[in-house]
Parts: structure tokens; C-alpha cells; sequence
């Protein structure tokens, strides 16, 4: 099986390279029309997935994320032309600034949609994948998508990329989602749907 990239936000990279992020949201293209629940295609491709409920007209939508397959993670990079080495030809940005030397020699940070698989540092596995609406997501779906909460008195208090901004859980899922997402057109007030996948640290094949 070919594997292919997948993007994280630089904030939530460290998360996803120490196991701690398991879970992330992708919205579904293109939406599904009208229908609130889905069921599994008959298919031996566990990836299809049919929205029970369109009238006459019922669609199957092909999931591009497959449980087992591997993926490489996809970050902001720069790499100084002398070689595919990865120890020593790449750097990741959120591993911390670009070294003066470099920069002045006119190297800039590439997109992570540039990144070639070579260049990768991590890979994940997929565990699973389910259609879901973005709102409808658990207090343990939240924190495996990178919200770390704790208790304190008098009320609950939610962090996310040390920022620690004294809301529920779900606010705190919501200034993320919105912050990832919400200039593409998706906000988290339109409850899109999305597939909903759980991943583990893997290593490349």
C-alpha cells in the first residue's frame, strides 16, 4: 500500500509524535445532503460508508483515510539542498527557529503540503474510521485531539498549547477547531460532517 502524507498544525505536532494525539477530524467532501445517520456499505472495503436517509437518491461516499494504512506526517520544513539526509539536510520549524546561517543564505520554511515522504520524521497508523457531525464528539474524542484538561476548584479549566483558557472542554475544542478550520468555510457552528479517525505512532514500512 502506497503511503501518503496528512497534515497537523505545528501546535499539535509534538502531540501527535508522543502518542498523546490518537484522534483527529477531517471534513467530509463533499457534504452529504439531508441525511442524519449513515450505515456501513456492504462492501469488503471498510472505508465506504452509505448516509441512510436521502430520499430516492442514496450516494456512496468513499473515505480517503483506510484503517491500516500508514501515513507520514506532514509539517513546516526547510531543507538546504545538499542531499536527501534527513538527519542533516532537514529541519522542522517547530522544532525551533532557522539557524541564522541558513536563513541568510536564503533558505525559507516549506509548506507542509511540499513535504516528500523522505523528508518525514513520523509516521501514525489508522485504527479506525467513522462518519460523524463535528459537534458530536466525547469529553475522551476532545482530549485524544490534543485538549488537556484537569479539575480545579472552583470550576473546570482546559489548556491547549499551554494556553490555559478557563472553559469546558468543548469551548476549548471549539477555539481549536475554529482556529484549524474555520477560514477554510468549515466553523464548528455549521456541525459538518467529518470522518473521525483514531491513529497510533507507526513505523515506516
Amino acid at each position: 500500500m502506497k503511503e501518503r502524507g496528512i497534515i497537523f498544525c505545528q501546535e499539535l505536532i509534538p502531540g501527535v509524535m508522543n502518542g498523546t494525539i490518537t484522534l483527529t477530524s477531517r471534513v467530509i467532501k463533499p457534504q452529504p445532503d439531508g441525511s442524519s445517520t449513515w450505515l456501513p456499505a456492504l462492501s469488503a472495503e471498510p472505508w465506504l460508508f452509505f448516509p441512510d436517509g436521502l430520499a430516492g437518491n442514496p450516494r456512496v461516499l468513499r473515505c480517503p483515510f483506510r484503517p491500516g494504512e500508514k501515513r507520514y506526517v506532514k509539517e513546516t520544513w526547510y531543507y538546504n539542498g545538499e542531499g536527501k539526509d534527513r538527519a542533516q539536510n532537514v529541519a522542522y520549524r517547530v522544532d525551533g527557529e532557522m539557524p541564522k546561517y541558513i536563513r541568510d543564505a536564503g533558505t525559507h520554511w516549506r509548506s507542509p503540503m511540499m513535504m516528500p515522504r523522505w523528508a518525514a520524521r513520523t509516521w501514525i497508523e489508522i485504527l479506525s474510521v467513522k462518519p460523524a457531525r463535528c459537534q458530536e464528539i466525547t469529553l475522551a474524542e476532545i482530549k485524544a485531539s490534543g485538549i488537556i484538561s484537569h479539575t480545579r476548584e472552583p470550576g473546570f479549566a482546559c489548556w491547549w498549547d499551554g494556553v490555559n483558557y478557563d472553559e469546558t472542554p468543548k469551548m476549548a475544542y471549539a477555539a481549536l477547531w475554529d482556529r484549524l478550520n474555520a477560514k477554510r468555510g468549515f466553523p464548528l457552528s455549521a456541525n459538518l460532517w467529518v470522518w473521525r479517525m483514531t491513529f497510533k505512532l507507526a513505523v515506516a514500512s
